[in-house]
């Protein structure tokens, strides 16, 4: 699996992986539950969020059909991007 550097910038749409003791919100012990905060999860990124003035700070990011989480976008791993092919003219 390739995962492109942190410096990359997020966009919505993006795939993106994270272990789950990196998610903010719904709270940590809350996803534990069912898994270990070892576990790495794989999701997309489908709205950004700005921390005070510090903008795409968070992503949100369906990791199934039902289920949405906050993490960090620095805490986060890009798998592939949304972002459209580079036109080469």
């Amino acid at each position: 699996m390739n995962v492109f550097p942190v410096s990359v910038v997020l966009q919505i749409g993006d795939h993106v992986s994270f272990q789950v003791l990196n998610v903010y919100l719904p709270g940590v012990n809350e996803v534990l539950e069912t898994l270990t905060e070892q576990v790495e999860l794989v999701g997309t990124v489908v709205e950004l969020s700005d921390s005070g003035t510090q903008p795409k700070m968070f992503a949100v990011v369906e990791v199934d059909a039902d289920q949405r989480v906050i993490v960090p976008a620095d805490k986060v791993s890009l798998i592939t991007t949304a972002r459209p092919p580079r036109s080469s003219s």
